[in-house]
């Protein structure tokens, strides 16, 4: 069983305390009295990351349940098409219980995690959420979503864990098919939940969905 965070040590990821995180600044700009808010923070297909692309809305909220196993063992899509959605996956939001292995800091905003398989440890993939106040997350209207999942992650890892006790997650997001960065955990299909709308801590004993 993988500890908390014995993979991010062994592949040297930069794992921040909880206490180290902070909150992100509100950041707006006004023109002639109207406020707007959030930078720029991304921009490979950037507004599908953050469900603020014109098919957002046909994304479906209602969670799949699955796993780390399953997402990672769908087909690769030959295209990942830059303003456009695909389908099934991306138009699918997913809700899968895992290990967190580690997470950092993105120089898009976004906070990267580590996810691996219940069943099986050695699959593994990525979820990402979004900094509530980059532009993208704005105009979706979940930066409220964001930001409750990012909190709920300092709260799990603020916890005291002497023995070093491996942390579950159930994550909820909407798939999505990254480009190959070569990414210390990607899926072998490059798969992600992408954005993280919710992060729960589970029991180490719970069983998978």
């Amino acid at each position: 069983m993988i500890s908390a965070f014995t993979f991010a040590a062994l592949v040297g990821l930069s794992v921040t305390p909880a206490s180290s995180h902070g909150t992100p600044g509100r950041r707006y700009t006004s023109v002639q009295g109207v406020q707007f808010c959030g930078r720029r923070c991304g921009v490979e297909r950037w507004e599908i990351k953050t469900l603020s692309d014109p098919e957002a809305d046909r994304v479906r909220r209602t969670p799949v349940l699955s796993t780390v196993e399953a997402l990672g063992a769908l087909p690769r899509p030959a295209r990942t098409p830059q303003l456009s959605r695909i389908s099934p996956v991306e138009y699918t939001t997913y809700q899968i219980d895992a290990y967190l292995g580690g997470f950092r800091h993105e120089s898009d905003g976004d906070v990267h995690l580590i996810l691996f398989g219940m069943k099986n440890q050695r699959a593994s993939m990525i979820a990402e959420i979004p900094d509530p106040f980059c532009s993208g997350a704005c105009a979706s209207g979940l930066s409220a979503d964001f930001a409750k999942a990012r909190a709920m992650l300092d709260q799990i890892l603020a916890e005291p864990n002497p023995t070093d006790q491996p942390i579950v997650v159930r994550v909820t997001g909407v798939g999505f098919f990254d480009r190959n960065h070569r990414q210390i955990g990607a899926a072998p299909n490059i798969i992600e939940l992408h954005p993280v709308l919710t992060l729960e801590q589970m029991r180490p004993t719970s069983p998978p969905n």
